[in-house]
């Protein structure tokens, strides 16, 4: 779905494109910070999908989208091929412990 379209979508990617290669040269977490703010509107102008965007205008569709997003990007994941839990644990929030990945946990 795309939200970002036409001369706004070609300044997000200028944009970005500028914003990420000021803070590149910058440097320093000044420049990280712009290079990040960077990356983001040239993912915007190059997915032509902004987040934001999309929840302000209409919430329940965007959370829609989203869950669909995920769902895609589990399929893509399991294509990849089997996890071994004992060298990997499965990905997901069940592996969430307060903020912690449960694996750290058990590594000792």
């Amino acid at each position: 779905m795309h939200n970002v379209q036409g001369y706004e979508r070609a300044l997000s990617i200028g944009f970005g494109l500028a914003g990420l290669a000021c803070g590149l040269h910058r440097g320093g977490i000044d420049g990280i910070g712009l290079a990040a703010l960077g990356g983001v509107g040239l993912l915007r102008g190059l997915t032509g999908h902004c987040v934001m965007k999309g929840y302000l205008q209409d919430p329940h569709h965007e959370i829609h989208y989203l869950k669909g997003e995920l769902l895609r990007l589990r399929e893509a994941l399991a294509r990849l091929g089997p996890q071994d839990p004992a060298i990997e644990p499965p990905l997901g929030a069940d592996t969430m412990v307060s903020g912690f990945d449960r694996s750290l946990l058990n590594s000792r």
